[in-house]
């Protein structure tokens, strides 16, 4: 009997001597890393009343920096990621 050889790659368990590493999504290749994503609620560490923002735009600088566009009703306001966090500071928004 005449065994069949098969062409087929599993993918899945090959990888390419030329593959590249993937980068997880927070890091670009030009090396900027991204924190939040457009549509993600934050709040500013300094915002004693620790409104709620919605990051609406995310800028590229060329040192590696990003900033964030954050939207808080009609007014848009940018901010490096140092000052955003992505969890309401409860003792800050209860005491003022």
């Amino acid at each position: 009997m005449k065994q069949n050889k098969s062409t087929k790659v599993d993918l899945k368990n090959e990888t390419p001597a030329d593959a590249k590493p993937v980068l997880p999504a927070v890091f670009l290749s030009t090396g900027h890393k991204i924190e939040f994503e457009i549509g993600q609620t934050v709040y500013l560490k300094m915002d004693n009343e620790q409104h709620g923002r919605m990051v609406t735009g995310i800028s590229l600088r060329p040192n590696r920096s990003v900033t964030y566009c954050l939207a808080f009703g009609t007014t848009e306001t940018w901010h490096y990621g140092i000052e955003i966090d992505d969890e309401r500071d409860i003792v800050k928004a209860t005491t003022g």
